[in-house]
């Protein structure tokens, strides 16, 4: 197993096997310097593979970068993005010598139960399925459910061949936990084929995390996608695979990824928050581009604001919020009660960032309008540090995604706070 330091790559943190014909428009913002683009620590191979879109304003300039734009690539006119060409880049499953071992053990997946339960499966050691030919039929959502990783322990990997067959599994997060890796699969030795995968993952001290896997040992990944949007604190993070020693292949990242830095001279100040019936209106203009992004996971705790008639304002950007002004923070329960609502005429979801200074202590996923969050939960301190009981002065960002394009607004809104934390 691979050394464990701290590295941070758009598409693999550590690579001892095989990248080629790769792509990633990643977004980084990171208060690390242990950042090296593509991949972060390389001893293997890296062909063809590329990141960014600064310099892509044609089709042309594609080209002259070495993006093959006849049987990989296409461009996508003022987006300025690269993305594959959909009847070509899709891999004939068929074709792996894997396949033709496990092809009479197939099963076929086609709703969130039916992976759930194959996860169980994997992670409850039946290796019988963990060398089978998973083939999924349906674009699944996961409702924003907490996802365990398949094959969260090594001795548990996947060995078979997981065949998304070009569809997206969507609206899960990955957070924290128990296990060293983080990705929709921990340890894979097997082969994951046409898989689009978009989740939000919560990365900690001292794990490897990646999109499709956090540690890909002798594997394949194939004509695979990784939409994340990653909040970063631990050691080894690859926007498709933390650490690869297989191979992967026509395969691309996008999302964004932040750092979590918790300002520790502050906490003699005063934490915790506040913002009592507080309403505004917020007219917002020129949505920012955000090509390849899907949408932002609902957060899994909304519920409807009631007798709430669901009718957005068309025709302009209109968000009509309100929440508490002091937030009441339980150190027991880690709960920061924020009573959150989102009437029914926006036009935008809302996704709630608490900062201390400029760190992100506690964040929702999207609330969409019509709906009340009560609480946000803080997020897990560096360290195993943990808060002080009093009141201290924080910063409420509200981040807003047009429900209908799911592009971020270009400005966030932000204002001062009051955190009350008690034991």
């Amino acid at each position: 197993m691979a050394k464990i330091i701290e590295l941070i790559g758009r598409i693999a943190s550590q690579n001892s096997g095989e990248i080629v014909d790769c792509y990633s428009l990643m977004r980084l913002k990171l208060k690390h310097k242990s950042v090296a683009g593509l991949v972060a620590e390389n001893i293997g191979q890296v062909s063809r593979s590329f990141y960014g879109t600064s310099e892509i304003k044609s089709a042309e300039d594609a080209k002259r970068n070495g993006f093959d734009t006849e049987n990989i690539w296409e461009y996508i006119g003022n987006q300025k993005v690269l993305r594959f060409i959909p009847e070509k880049w899709l891999f004939d499953v068929t074709q792996s010598p894997l396949y033709q071992e496990i092809e009479s053990q197939t099963v076929e997946i086609s709703t969130a139960d039916e992976l759930l339960d194959f996860t169980k499966k994997i992670n409850g050691g039946d290796r019988s399925i963990a060398f089978s030919h998973i083939k999924v039929c349906k674009d699944i959502d996961l409702g924003g459910k907490e996802w365990i990783p398949i094959g969260c322990e090594l001795t548990k990997a996947f060995c078979g061949i997981f065949d998304g067959g070009g569809h997206t599994i969507h609206n899960f997060v990955i957070n924290p936990g128990e296990h060293i890796v983080q990705g929709f699969f921990g340890y894979l030795k097997g082969e994951v084929i046409n898989l689009t995968v978009d989740c939000q993952i919560r990365n900690k001290n001292g794990s490897i995390a990646g999109g499709i896997a956090a540690y890909c040992e002798g594997g394949v990944i194939a004509c695979c996608a990784s939409i994340v949007d990653a909040k970063y604190q631990g050691k080894n993070f690859g926007g498709i695979v933390g650490i690869n020693t297989g191979r992967v292949f026509r395969s691309y990242s996008a999302g964004l990824l932040s750092s979590i830095f918790f300002p520790w001279r502050y906490l003699a100040a005063v934490l915790v928050l506040l913002i009592t019936g507080f309403a505004w209106t917020v007219l917002m203009n020129q949505p920012e581009e955000m090509t390849v992004f899907a949408p932002v996971p609902h957060d899994v705790r909304v519920r409807p604001i009631p007798d709430a008639m669901i009718d957005p304002r068309e025709g302009s950007n209109f968000v009509s919020v309100q929440l508490n002004q002091i937030v009441n923070v339980s150190l027991t329960t880690g709960e920061c009660q924020l009573n959150f609502r989102n009437p029914g005429q926006s036009n935008h979801s809302v996704v709630v960032q608490l900062h201390l200074d400029d760190t992100i202590i506690a964040e929702s996923g999207a609330v969409p309008p019509g709906y009340i969050l009560d609480s946000l939960r803080l997020t897990t301190m560096p360290d195993s540090a943990t808060l002080l009981p009093g009141e201290f002065g924080a910063t409420a960002f509200l981040v807003f995604y047009d429900i209908n394009t799911h592009n971020r607004a270009m400005v966030e809104s932000q204002f001062p706070v009051v955190l009350v934390v008690e034991d």
